[in-house]
């Protein structure tokens, strides 16, 4: 399985009310498995009632502290956001999720800029491309997102 050093600081993560809950159970913004990952992931990521709240999250989540039970081993989809990767047309892109308060206030920085480059890097390597090539649940139409690079493979 693949690791991404991650831009969003934890502290940041555990103050948000965002991830890992879904307004719908059958929603394309729940986790895409890798091909790999979904035999050791499948009965660790899929989602529950959420009553507290009146919505849906990841069976992993623990709502009270905010935290991701299997974070060490989290799916890649997971690891990669608020970043995710977006199909417009027949061209695949690198995006992100602007319903995330990090991006919103780092958006313009140096230090977005330098991740995105990082990420671009990342998905330009041979095994990177093929891993996109071979999953493609992993490439969605996902409303809402700014398309930053175009990916190429």
């Amino acid at each position: 399985m693949f690791k991404i050093k991650q831009i969003v600081p934890s502290g940041f993560c555990l103050r948000c009310d965002g991830c890992c809950r879904f307004s719908q159970l059958d929603t394309i913004w729940q986790p895409h498995l890798l091909n790999e990952e979904q035999k050791k992931l499948s009965k660790k990521v899929y989602l529950i009632p959420n009553i507290q709240q009146g919505n849906f999250m990841c069976v992993s989540f623990n709502h009270k502290t905010h935290k991701c039970k299997i974070y060490a081993r989290c799916p890649f989809e997971c690891q990669l956001y608020p970043f995710l990767i977006s199909r417009k047309g027949k061209n695949i892109f690198l995006a992100v999720d602007l319903k995330c308060l990090f991006v919103q206030k780092n958006l313009k920085t140096k230090k977005f800029k330098e991740y995105l480059q990082y990420l671009t890097n990342f998905f330009s390597r041979p095994r990177y491309k093929k891993s996109l090539k071979d999953n493609p649940q992993l490439i969605q139409n996902y409303p809402g997102l700014i398309n930053l690079v175009e990916l190429k493979f």
